[in-house]
């Protein structure tokens, strides 16, 4: 009976049923197995790092605006070049530039040195026919002195350093060629940087003249420190017709239209009469003079024409 049931059951039915038992089986001993757990392995300690002090980075010092011209000069300087005009030739000085200058027959030159430069002597080749003088000019208000050069017929080339207190010349003369003075026979020397120091110069007072025309007059009161003076003494003409001051300064005003001179001041200091540093602002039309005390003080003294007032510091 069996083999005729296990023949009439279907084919699937019996791969189905083969299927279902491996499963159970797997499982089963899969269960039963003991469950492996990988090995602990010992901790290992690490070693802390060692704390690494960074030093600061050094930081180069802000340049100040005379610092910064410098290299803004050289680079102006850079731009001068030697002048020809109809008449004479302006040549750039450098140390060590040796000036190439032709003089045509029985010709001249006159060489203006840097303002300042006072001749002292000069060392010359070969001068025959070659006649150099010594002359002295003023040149932006300072003794200068000019060099002389008369050329004979049969002149020949010949080097000459000239010296002067400041500096030394180096001089070719030639006797053809157009030469660095393009055969002008006025030659001028003058120095770039001594140009630019000089712009500078007019630049910094010009800067200088606006600050001020902005400025006010005088500077202003700190009203949270100010205090008053009382005034006594002399019945001057000069005496003050206000006395203020704060922790800083005092402002000591005079009448105007007085006549007299401005007062010298001084302040007490432990039983001492003491200068101090005060400067006056000239009277106008409408005010009179005005003493500035770069300090504050308790009691001081004013003296000038005819007497003398005594300043004495009263409550803030």
């Amino acid at each position: 009976m069996l083999k005729e049931a296990f023949e009439k059951t279907p084919f699937w039915a019996h791969v189905a049923a083969f299927l279902v038992g491996f499963v159970v089986v797997v499982f089963f001993f899969g269960c039963a197995a003991p469950i492996r757990k990988p090995p602990i392995e010992p901790a290992v300690s690490q070693p802390i790092p060692p704390i690494t002090t960074v030093a600061p980075t050094p930081q180069l010092p802000q340049w100040e605006p005379a610092i910064e011209r410098i290299p803004q000069r050289e680079e102006r300087v850079k731009e001068y070049k030697d002048i020809i005009g109809e008449h004479a030739a302006t040549l750039i000085y450098r140390r060590d530039r040796e000036y190439t200058l032709a003089c045509s027959e029985w010709g001249s030159l006159a060489i203006s040195f840097l303002p300042g430069d006072i001749y002292q002597g000069d060392i010359t080749g070969n001068s025959g026919e070659w006649q150099i003088d010594n002359l002295t000019s003023s040149i932006d208000g300072l003794p200068t002195s000019v060099l002389a050069i008369k050329r004979g017929t049969y002149a020949p080339v010949t080097k000459v350093k000239v010296v002067t207190d400041k500096n030394i010349y180096l001089i070719k003369l030639v006797p053809s060629g157009k030469g660095d003075n393009r055969t002008k026979e006025m030659i001028y020397l003058y120095d770039p940087v001594a140009k630019e120091r000089q712009r500078e110069h007019a630049v910094a007072m010009e800067e200088q003249r606006r600050r001020k025309a902005v400025e006010p007059r005088y500077p202003s009161l700190n009203f949270a420190t100010s205090r008053t003076y009382r005034v006594s003494g002399d019945a001057v003409l000069w005496r003050p017709e206000r006395v203020e001051g704060d922790h800083q300064r005092t402002f000591i005003k005079l009448p105007a239209n007085t006549g007299a001179g401005v007062p010298t001041v001084t302040v007490l200091r432990d039983g001492q009469e003491q200068r101090v540093n005060a400067r006056t602002i000239a009277e106008s039309a409408d005010s009179g003079p005005l003493i500035i005390v770069d300090e504050a003080f308790s009691e001081g003294k004013l003296r000038g024409d005819g007497g003398e007032i005594t300043l004495t510091a009263g409550r803030n």
